[in-house]
């Protein structure tokens, strides 16, 4: 699908560094939503809310790539920085990827990041009329 935001509007949201580019984090957010919305199965998701959690899934990689201040002082130099904590999902990691899980309403971020994403599976063999046993085999 097309992609819904720009370097620009996420640059809105998230300091960003000149030599930094947003395109690859944006790349990546398009990828994810368009997952998303292949998941809203009851139609939760307007375009605009689509496009707000590309913006903010891609400031979420980009906070990965480059790591934003928590807080900082200037006397003394001290500062500390937006990490995720231990034994929690990797969209808990900062402010952009838990915003992104709010924005979200099909829930499909909040599952990824508990590790509850559903897998199926297909069996691509024949029929069990159509098997041979096993004791009848070569």
């Amino acid at each position: 699908m097309a992609i819904r935001t720009t370097a620009t509007t996420v640059g809105g949201i998230i300091e960003v560094d000149s030599n930094v580019s947003v395109s690859p984090m944006i790349d990546v957010a398009n990828e994810l939503v368009d997952k998303v919305a292949t998941n809203d199965t009851n139609g939760v998701m307007t375009v605009g809310m689509l496009r707000h959690l590309e913006t903010y899934l891609a400031a979420y990689f980009y906070a990965i790539r480059c790591q934003q201040y928590k807080e900082k002082k200037t006397g003394d130099a001290s500062a500390s920085f937006q990490v995720g904590e231990s034994g929690k999902g990797c969209f808990d990691a900062n402010d952009w990827g838990r915003t992104a899980m709010m924005l979200d309403l099909t829930g499909y971020l909040r599952k990824l990041n508990n590790g509850i994403v559903n897998v199926g599976l297909d069996w691509l063999g024949l029929p069990p009329s159509s098997q041979t046993d096993y004791v009848d085999r070569d």
